[in-house]
């Protein structure tokens, strides 16, 4: 099976054919040659859309297929993805602009251990084990340099680098460039216990607060 939400985060709409399919009641569960759905996690925004206009319920992840279930039974093995774009561009934004954040990071502290977590709708940035002060000031005005350079970002094999400023392990989606970030700034930081919670806010989000 093709992963192109891995290299192609932004297509929206590609035709591709049903390798295998199982019925379950109203439901039909279908593994593809290829697929622009990424599987649930919970650290991102679930992908929705359809495919040849039957709405998916969910996307699992099983020894190595995707596994797409949707409301109805398809009539052809030939078929048509339709990835609604809002929930794919928060997911890629606010990704983007962790792994920005974690480079900009490595920078100046110690610590290794970083997270991007989901919580109530909203994007925290957990580093564990941060014993030392951030200066949020200088982490905005260093992503935000970055950002507005419109750097080339690469993603590949689990490792995504932004040349010259470095590299990180990344499995999930992510911009091609700084610049479709558009905007980085933090809301607030707390120390919960030895760790500390950093939410922030970027792309349209940023624009439109």
């Amino acid at each position: 099976m093709q992963k192109l939400y891995l290299n192609y985060p932004e297509i929206t709409d590609i035709k591709a054919n049903i390798v295998s399919r199982r019925s379950n009641g109203d439901n039909t569960q279908v593994i593809l040659d290829r697929t622009i759905f990424m599987p649930n996690n919970d650290y991102f925004l679930k992908d929705s859309g359809n495919i040849s206009g039957l709405k998916i319920i969910s996307i699992e992840e099983k020894r190595d297929n995707i596994i797409h279930t949707v409301k109805g039974k398809f009539q052809k093995s030939a078929v048509n993805l339709h990835l609604d774009k809002a929930n794919r561009m928060i997911n890629l934004t606010y990704n983007t602009a962790f792994i920005i954040f974690k480079l900009v990071f490595q920078s100046f502290y110690l610590s290794k251990d970083i997270k991007l977590l989901l919580l109530d709708d909203k994007f925290i940035i957990r580093i564990n084990n941060f014993y030392d002060f951030l200066d949020t000031n200088l982490m905005e005005d260093q992503i935000n340099f970055l950002i507005s350079k419109a750097v080339q970002i690469e993603n590949n094999s689990g490792i995504t680098s932004i040349y010259p400023f470095g590299e990180v392990i990344n499995n999930d989606i992510c911009f091609d460039n700084t610049s479709k970030v558009r905007g980085f700034k933090i809301i607030s930081s707390q120390n919960i216990g030895n760790d500390l919670d950093i939410e922030f806010i970027a792309g349209d989000d940023l624009i439109n607060n």
